[in-house]
């Protein structure tokens, strides 16, 4: 990771995927999936628009935003996490990394550091309301939800 340039690890299970990127500089998102999960028979794409094979320029910036944006509550939910985690609800970036083992769908978006053992050392996913705590913990800096850049 260089300065101004974050990444956080995309896994399926205890699958490695990919990694996300996001550099604050001038807002760009990109994601690319790891060689091991290419050469997965069972392989799959996060979304039908982030191809397991991308075009040559990669996928679009604006593409793995709004997927990544679609996988965080809505309305009052949003703002009640984003209150709880101390970060604006357009912070996509951190609300990501903050619930990054909480958000809808199958995929968990962790720290890049986590290791082939997978995340197993991770808190269960929570559901509704207790989806805040993982915030609040964060902002505790418990291990469950360490890192988030505010």
């Amino acid at each position: 990771m260089t300065e101004g340039r974050s990444a956080l690890g995309i896994w399926y299970g205890s699958m490695p995927v990919g990694s996300l990127y996001f550099d604050h500089r001038d807002e760009r998102w990109s994601l690319q999936y790891l060689p091991a999960w290419l050469a997965e028979p069972s392989a799959f794409a996060l979304s039908p628009q982030l191809p397991l094979h991308p075009p040559a320029e990669g996928h679009r910036s604006s593409t793995v935003r709004r997927f990544l944006q679609n996988l965080l509550p809505e309305g009052q939910q949003l703002d009640d996490v984003a209150k709880s985690c101390g970060l604006s609800k357009n912070n996509v970036y951190g609300l990501v990394q903050a619930l990054g083992a909480e958000t809808t769908g199958a995929f968990r978006f962790l720290p890049i550091d986590v290791t082939e053992d997978g995340p197993q050392d991770q808190p269960p996913r929570l559901g509704g309301a207790e989806t805040g705590l993982c915030c609040k913990a964060t902002r505790a800096g418990t291990r469950a939800c360490r890192g988030v850049q505010q």
